[in-house]
């Protein structure tokens, strides 16, 4: 996420789109894919929780992905129809990753997207973005309009659109699907696979009491091999405890901070 001190954040909401086709990510589960090999293979939620501007992409954030960064008409089409409305049954606005600089909410080219992305493409409705003359720089939203967008003042209360788009191991997928399908853990359900994270000071105290010591290294040892349920030994989570493992546990020995 990109931070300017020097600006007043400013939510963008969704409003009515068209059809697409979606992959589900599993039974129970809320975020949809926009499949390669016309979409992007990106994974998508909608959050039913009104929050506002700086609420909603910091709980992006904390889920591994950020407000979502819509930057064709076709991802805009995709992620109204797909996950905001689908069926276009629904008029409730939905924060997405996009916004203004301070005192320039009516300027529609002066907006940024939360990943620093170029804002080179927009489907801003009729009369907007509009001029909202106080503080919070709060605006109205137009459901009418086929997947447009109406500005909103940061602390609105709206429901948000989480985005996932990281492929931390260069595999050509994003992190989260793989997460969704089981093909990789996330312990810490921070959707960012165990795989992807170097291990602290805390995963080589297998014992949990503050300090590596012996003790660790003895489980460590006892533990060696294959993976199994009852393992605790694995500090890089690759599956095995082996000697990446013994390397870590020993570059932590000592008392944690």
């Amino acid at each position: 996420m990109i931070q300017i001190r020097s600006m007043r954040w400013l939510g963008v909401a969704l409003a009515v789109g068209a059809s697409a086709s979606v992959a589900h990510a599993g039974v129970g589960d809320g975020a949809v894919q926009w499949p390669p090999p016309f979409g992007n293979g990106h994974w998508y939620e909608l959050i039913s929780k009104p929050a506002s501007f700086e609420a909603a992409q910091a709980a992006a954030i904390a889920r591994g992905g950020h407000l979502a960064v819509l930057t064709s008409a076709d991802e805009n089409e995709f992620v109204f129809l797909s996950v905001v409305s689908p069926g276009g049954h629904s008029n409730d606005p939905a924060w997405i990753g996009a916004q203004s600089i301070a005192g320039e909410c009516d300027d529609g080219s002066r907006y940024l997207w939360v990943t620093g992305e170029l804002f080179d493409y927009n489907n801003w409705g009729p009369k907007y973005p509009g001029d909202l003359d106080h503080e919070v720089c709060a605006a109205g939203f137009i459901p009418v309009f086929a997947s447009a967008w109406a500005n909103y003042g940061r602390s609105e209360q709206l429901n948000y659109v989480i985005e996932w788009s990281a492929d931390c191991n260069g595999d050509g997928i994003v992190d989260y699907g793989q997460i969704l399908q089981e093909d990789f853990a996330d312990t810490n359900q921070d959707g960012i696979p165990d795989i992807c994270q170097q291990p602290t000071c805390a995963d080589a105290d297998i014992y949990t009491n503050g300090v590596v010591n012996g003790a660790d290294l003895a489980a460590l040892l006892s533990e060696w091999g294959p993976v199994t349920p009852a393992t605790r030994a694995d500090i890089n989570h690759d599956g095995s405890v082996n000697g990446a493992d013994l390397t870590y546990l020993l570059s932590f020995w000592g008392s944690c901070p």
